[in-house]
């Protein structure tokens, strides 16, 4: 005898077909939108040429190390989430640098590299493949960089006019809470110094005439983090 089953929901007219619930909504610890707040601290290190110097016997390369090698630093940056996986901000970057490798340096300046310093203030955008844990950071950024050696005895030789210094960072993310992200950054970066100046007793002297642009980089390792602040309740 055939066993008796009920008809399939739909089977008559007016009778709805059964529908699983949707699924549920994703829970998000990044806000979509935030005001990003941050700071970095690592280690600088210069390398390429500061300078290319014009001589009788043709152009000798100056490299940076001649007048300036790594040292510490810190960067302050600011910006706004766009969306959870992007944001742009604004940064300055400063590092204070040791004695140079060189001995004699320029055509004007004589004596021995004491310390250095320099600084560089950009904007750039960032991306994070997984904001809500732990993710794969890129950053590119543009900026200005001006640098600056000082001597044992008081002279200083100062690099400007570098307005389209490029950085490339590479890092991760590593969300703790909705506010707090940590964050371990490399980069490196390239560019060239336009402007040469010595700077003797109080006298300034343009060597820009004596030179020629060298192609300078530089790389960074640093430990950092930053708030998401106002962030969006979605």
């Amino acid at each position: 005898m055939p066993i008796y089953e009920p008809p399939p929901p739909g089977f008559f007219p007016g009778d709805p077909a059964f529908e699983p619930p949707p699924p549920p909504e994703p829970r998000h610890l990044a806000p979509r939108t935030a005001l990003m707040v941050g700071a970095r601290a690592g280690w600088f290190i210069p390398f390429g040429d500061a300078w290319a110097r014009r001589a009788p016997g043709g152009i000798t390369s100056v490299p940076w190390s001649d007048y300036s090698t790594s040292g510490p630093m810190f960067e302050l940056n600011a910006g706004v989430r766009l969306s959870r996986y992007y944001g742009v901000f604004a940064l300055w970057e400063r590092a204070w640098l040791g004695a140079g490798k060189g001995d004699e340096r320029s055509t004007t300046l004589t004596g021995k590299s004491d310390h250095g310093d320099t600084d560089f203030w950009g904007v750039g955008v960032r991306a994070s493949t997984n904001p809500d844990q732990l993710g794969f950071v890129t950053e590119l950024a543009i900026g200005y960089r001006r640098a600056r050696a000082v001597f044992d005895n008081g002279d200083e030789i100062q690099f400007t006019n570098a307005p389209f210094e490029t950085r490339l960072g590479l890092g991760a993310d590593f969300r703790l809470n909705r506010l707090i992200t940590l964050s371990p950054l490399a980069t490196i970066g390239f560019g060239q110094f336009g402007t040469i100046e010595s700077v003797t007793r109080g006298e300034i002297r343009d060597e820009t005439h004596n030179s020629q642009a060298g192609a300078h980089a530089w790389a960074t390792f640093t430990i950092g983090g930053h708030f998401d602040l106002f962030g969006s309740k979605d």
